[in-house]
């Protein structure tokens, strides 16, 4: 049996909205990010630079913008960002055959035209990402909890400010 919805209740701070939000909040657990590659991307040397390189930024970070809901999504950048190398690469290979003469301009231009494709994507994505400023909009991570050495590190400074005055 269920009990009265919490929306019937006549006190909105009441104890028993605390506790079931409190319960509910604490039920959900989205865990972490790996800081290695995942296995998905094995053998994909720009996409493991680019997943280390979201790792450091995340970890500079004074909150956490990314959990391990995200790892889908960053996994798909990162393949994204594989993407755009291989088609630089291509592009470039074409751009000599074709100053050589070993290869017709509309070969070129389509190895040119993944590319900006390429690119296109891995710009939304990054955007998705809150990657640049613009499309973070002022927007602000959440504060992460200080580990234990930094909370001590902490107590002693209030101490050292308080035996200094």
């Amino acid at each position: 049996m269920r009990g009265k919805p919490l929306i019937l209740s006549r006190d909105p701070g009441s104890k028993t909205r605390e506790k079931k939000k409190k319960r509910a909040e604490s039920a959900f657990a989205a865990g972490q990010l790996p800081h290695n590659p995942p296995a998905e991307l094995k053998d994909m040397p720009a996409a493991r630079a680019a997943w280390r390189s979201l790792m450091r930024a995340h970890g500079r970070l004074p909150g956490e913008l990314f959990n391990g809901l995200d790892r889908g999504f960053l996994v798909g950048y990162c393949l994204a960002v594989q993407a755009r190398a291989k088609a630089q690469e291509l592009a470039d290979q074409m751009t000599a055959k074709y100053t050589k003469g070993e290869a017709a301009m509309d070969v070129l231009l389509k190895a040119r035209v993944e590319l900006r494709m390429t690119i296109r994507l891995v710009s939304d994505l990054e955007k998705q990402l809150y990657c640049t400023p613009k499309s973070r909009g002022g927007v602000a991570p959440a504060a992460r909890e200080k580990t234990p050495e930094e909370l001590i590190a902490d107590e002693l400074a209030e101490l050292d400010k308080e035996i200094g005055r």
